[in-house]
């Protein structure tokens, strides 16, 4: 039974509406009724006219297609395309990345509708919607953790994950599960770094001491470069590294190359597919090496569902060029994550290996499920 992990976060709001005079009373409530069911926090407001009709809220995220905003009135977040904008003021003030430069400050206007007019303490600066790399909450408007990593390391993104089992009686077991994933988005660019480590020990007796019953890393490293600035047609090279002690490998080395296509129809879904040619390089403890050419396989996928639930699977297939049926290497994960704060996830992930192992008692197939505590960013 692997280790499960429920954490309960609690949040606590404090109320305070004790005004003076009648004045501020009214003013008051007309503000509370205005964010009572709103998305965003009481304060400064941000103000889009579209045809004619004036939206007041908060930007929340814009790429070179649209602005993401969420209204005063109501919860949730709309996007509105560029052509539709009349005019776009802010009273936020905002951090961004685009062609190796940054800058902070209000949005004054939307220039022909593909210009944002940025006022940096009364200085006008253009940017191009289409070079903006990241968009934030400036640390001076939201001072929260979460905000502030995203400011100070505003290209990376990713979790680590931490699951710990610890059983005292009949069998004395150990087990630790450390994983992480970390994303790196700039330009054209994009790295993902993938780790974990499982090191499980129990014992069954006192005089027969502790047994190894799972000794095992992975570590995958990835770079995609887009060829356009739609980011979808791109070029890839994958490397993996990996070591399972119980299933007989002392390490295994997988690098492939190849092209590829990402498919992004709403913000909230996204695929990648790949194709391309690698090997794979193992090296058994009892058997020896083996070395073979393969072709690679490769599918990402990407979903948000209601409530920040987010569901991430990756796969690839690494089949012998010479010998399909004998040599091959296969590796699925899937995860979902159900969010328990803006920094706190709890995750279940499923882990399906499947290869060509030498040793007939072990197999070739074997599936891991897990539950732990994620931490995001």
């Amino acid at each position: 039974m692997r280790g499960v992990f429920l954490v309960l976060v609690l949040a606590v709001t404090v109320w305070a509406a004790n005004d003076v005079n009648a004045t501020d009373a009214n003013e008051t409530g007309e503000t509370k009724a205005a964010f009572s069911d709103s998305s965003i926090k009481p304060g400064k407001t941000d103000t889009i006219v579209v045809k004619g009709a004036v939206l007041q809220g908060q930007v929340t995220g814009l790429n070179d297609r649209f602005v993401t905003f969420s209204l005063i009135y109501g919860r949730g977040a709309i996007r509105i395309a560029y052509d539709d904008i009349d005019t776009l003021t802010t009273e936020h003030t905002y951090h961004i990345f685009y062609k190796d430069k940054e800058t902070e400050g209000r949005i004054y206007g939307l220039y022909e509708h593909r210009w944002l007019v940025i006022d940096k303490q009364g200085k006008k600066e253009l940017v191009d919607v289409g070079d903006i790399d990241r968009f934030m909450l400036s640390v001076q408007d939201d001072d929260s953790l979460t905000n502030k990593i995203h400011n100070y390391v505003p290209f990376w993104s990713g979790n680590i994950d931490l699951g710990i089992e610890v059983d005292q009686g009949g069998v004395n077991k150990r087990q630790v599960d450390i994983s992480g994933r970390f994303e790196y988005h700039r330009q054209l660019d994009r790295i993902l770094v993938y780790g974990s480590l499982e090191d499980d020990i129990q014992e069954t007796n006192a005089s027969a001491g502790w047994k190894s019953t799972k000794d095992e890393y992975l570590v995958n490293l990835e770079e995609n470069h887009y060829l356009s600035k739609e980011k979808e047609e791109h070029l890839f090279i994958i490397a993996g590294f990996e070591r399972d002690a119980i299933r007989e490998i002392q390490s295994r080395t997988y690098p492939a190359a190849g092209a590829g296509y990402k498919w992004t129809p709403t913000e909230a879904f996204w695929l990648m597919l790949q194709l391309g040619i690698g090997g794979v390089f193992n090296n058994y403890m009892t058997y020896g090496r083996e070395y073979y050419g393969a072709a690679y396989t490769g599918a990402e996928a990407y979903y948000e569902f209601w409530h920040g639930i987010v569901f991430r699977s990756k796969l690839f297939y690494m089949p012998s060029i010479l010998h399909v049926r004998s040599s091959w290497l296969f590796r699925l994960n899937m995860s979902l994550a159900f969010p328990l704060s803006d920094m706190f996830a709890l995750k279940f992930s499923l882990k399906n290996v499947a290869d060509n192992n030498p040793e007939p008692d072990i197999g070739n197939n074997k599936i891991t499920t897990n539950f732990a505590l994620s931490f995001t960013f």
